[in-house]
């Protein structure tokens, strides 16, 4: 509305905005609420600009034809690139965080771009020079028009940011900057000794003491670039198992505030997926929230933290809101069309009333008794786990409308059933362990206090001590909504996580901390490296097996030996000596082997003539 008065203000009756068919092409057109904002804002500061003209906007030039995209579809795909550019590109150029921070910071918004590029620029003498390039790269694409008519040709609405470097000009550009970076890393390689040994990488094990500089110089190597590191080293391929992890998965630190988490994940910009075909699935296991009892607990544990309303409709409600839910004065009453809400409650901490409107499908997952006998053994008594686990499934139609009915890919049955089993609960010893002093570091505020245990860092603790669902039930859950995207509330140690990136499917994680955040990609990134060693793994790598390394490692060898010794002048063949003429035979008995002797010297000379110059052949 804002921009509307501006634009009302400026243009009169003129504006572009004082048009029925043109507001509704901005309000149906648009994907989510936030890109409706960024598309009219965008259009407003291109008019101030000068780079688009106020009575150049027609209908026609908002929604493009067969051949282009129009206005707003590409605007939208700006907003997509933005994140793109500072959350994979940047990270995989292996820039600051503190760099990519403060570009998000200022550059999240046209007016706030122009501002920090002409003038407040005191900030870009604080950055490195690949990185004011990168700037200069990024208000390129985001909000100039230099690069408009490449990318109207090629985007189409909702496409994937990737697109943008199979534009060779915008791909040589960006190349730019990635050889810049390149050499002041090179250069900060040099400087540091220290650093020198850290691209090749011969340890298996991802270094990591857990003090704060451990595990930034762990998330460093992991963020490598594989091309600056030895090839097929174990180095190489963990920086590889690290660049698959950001290429699905986006983690988030939770916010304190509902605002900040209605942002934070606005920002993401999640594509839209198309009723009846696809969903966004949200997941939240309310007893993935902080310490609780289960196997490999802290000693003494008596209570277990309990997250209350207030909590959960801020983490929840907020995230749905940002999906497109409508709020009113008693929180969330429905999640959008195209949103299913999976909550695993076995606490009972929901309100009753959230999503009161909405249709709810229970879901019970039944666990097996072996693998429930299996953890009692370690956590007796009350503590005890049920091997029944109930799930609700929250959305706005009726789930069988929402998407097809599919056989299941992991268990037996189809997907509109609401009971999975038997599903193998997580093992004790599948469970995520620390000492105790980095388990409560990753749970903040949310760990319970008590008293001192015997001696808790011997072994350690489960981090999640709750943790039941397995990765496999979790893939079920992806393919039983056609989860287009996965925004998980609860990552724990990761299993929702790995099955979103099992299935090739994006997935957000919220974490509760921002150490949380990074030991969650460490830990990903571990589980994909040795996922590559793994025959039946989808992420299986032949050439990532310590013995196909040690045999190119000896291949290498013996093909620097050959190539020395073909280096050699070779020897020049002798020549045959000059064959004499045989004698006349006379005995008649003998007339069968002078026709035998016969052939073999026409054969003779026949090679001898092919060999030679004298070819009787025309050709």
């Amino acid at each position: 509305m804002a921009s509307l008065r501006r634009m009302e203000e400026r243009f009169r009756s003129e504006s572009y905005l004082n048009s029925t068919n043109r507001l509704q092409i901005l309000a149906t057109k648009t994907s989510t609420q936030q890109a409706r904002r960024w598309v009219v804002l965008g259009l407003e500061d291109l008019i101030n600009s000068g780079l688009l003209e106020n009575e150049a906007i027609s209908k026609q030039k908002l929604l493009g034809d067969k051949h282009v995209c129009g206005l707003v579809a590409l605007l939208e795909f700006k907003l997509r690139c933005l994140g793109h550019i500072t959350d994979v590109l940047m990270v995989q150029a292996q820039f600051q965080d503190k760099t990519r921070a403060a570009m998000r910071s200022r550059l999240s918004s046209a007016m706030d771009a122009r501002e920090a590029t002409q003038t407040d620029l005191s900030w870009q003498g604080l950055v490195e020079p690949s990185a004011q390039k990168a700037i200069h790269f990024l208000m390129d694409v985001v909000y100039g028009t230099r690069f408009d008519n490449l990318m109207k040709s090629k985007v189409k609405a909702g496409s994937h940011p990737d697109l943008l470097l199979d534009i060779d000009s915008i791909s040589d550009e960006w190349k730019a900057v990635e050889a810049l970076r390149s050499n002041e890393l090179d250069e900060a390689k040099a400087k540091a000794s220290e650093d020198d040994g850290s691209s090749d990488g011969g340890d298996d094990e991802l270094p990591c003491d857990g003090s704060a500089k451990g595990i930034s110089q762990a998330l460093k190597q992991a963020r490598a670039n594989p091309n600056h590191c030895k090839k097929n080293s174990p180095a190489y391929w963990r920086s590889v198992a690290g660049q698959t992890v950001r290429s699905y998965l986006r983690i988030l630190t939770e916010a304190s505030t509902e605002k900040g988490i209605i942002q934070s994940v606005e920002q993401m910009n999640l594509e839209s997926p198309e009723f009846g075909k696809s969903t966004t699935l949200v997941m939240c296991d309310t007893s993935l929230l902080g310490e609780s009892h289960g196997p490999g607990q802290h000693p003494g544990l008596r209570k277990k933290y309990s997250p209350d309303h207030a909590c959960l409709e801020k983490l929840c409600g907020s995230t749905l809101i940002a999906l497109g839910s409508q709020a009113n004065a008693k929180g969330v009453s429905n999640p959008a069309d195209t949103v299913v809400f999976a909550l695993v409650d076995p606490g009972s901490c929901m309100s009753k009333q959230f999503c009161r409107d909405s249709e709810k499908m229970a879901v019970w997952v039944m666990l097996s008794h072996e693998s429930v006998r299996a953890r009692k053994k370690i956590n007796r008594g009350s503590n005890a786990t049920s091997q029944r686990v109930e799930m609700t499934l929250f959305t706005e139609k009726t789930f069988g409308m929402m998407v097809p009915e599919m056989p299941r890919i992991v268990y037996a049955g189809y997907t509109h059933g609401d009971a999975i089993g038997p599903v193998t609960a997580l093992a004790p010893d599948k469970l995520w362990r620390l000492p105790r002093a980095e388990k409560e570091e990753i749970l903040g505020a949310r760990k319970v206090t008590v008293p001192p245990g015997e001696d808790p860092d011997i072994e350690g603790e489960s981090v999640f001590s709750c943790a039941v669902l397995p990765m496999e039930l979790y893939q079920e859950v992806i393919h039983s909504t056609k989860a287009q995207t996965v925004v998980d509330l609860s990552p724990g140690q990761g299993e929702c996580c790995k099955a979103a990136l099992a299935l090739r499917v994006p997935i957000v994680a919220m974490c509760g901390s921002e150490a949380h955040s990074q030991r969650l990609e460490l830990l990903l990134t571990e589980y994909i490296f040795q996922e590559q060693r793994r025959e039946s793994s989808t992420f299986y790598r032949a050439e990532a097996c310590e013995d196909n390394v040690d045999a190119e490692d000896e291949d290498e060898k013996k093909t620097t030996k050959k190539r020395k010794n073909e280096s050699q002048p070779k020897k020049q063949p002798k020549k045959k000596a000059a064959s004499k003429p045989k004698p006349k035979k006379k005995a008649a008995d003998e007339k069968d082997q002078e026709d035998e002797q016969g052939e073999e010297d026409d054969g003779e000379e026949d090679e001898g003539d092919l060999q030679g110059q004298g070819s009787p052949l025309p050709w």
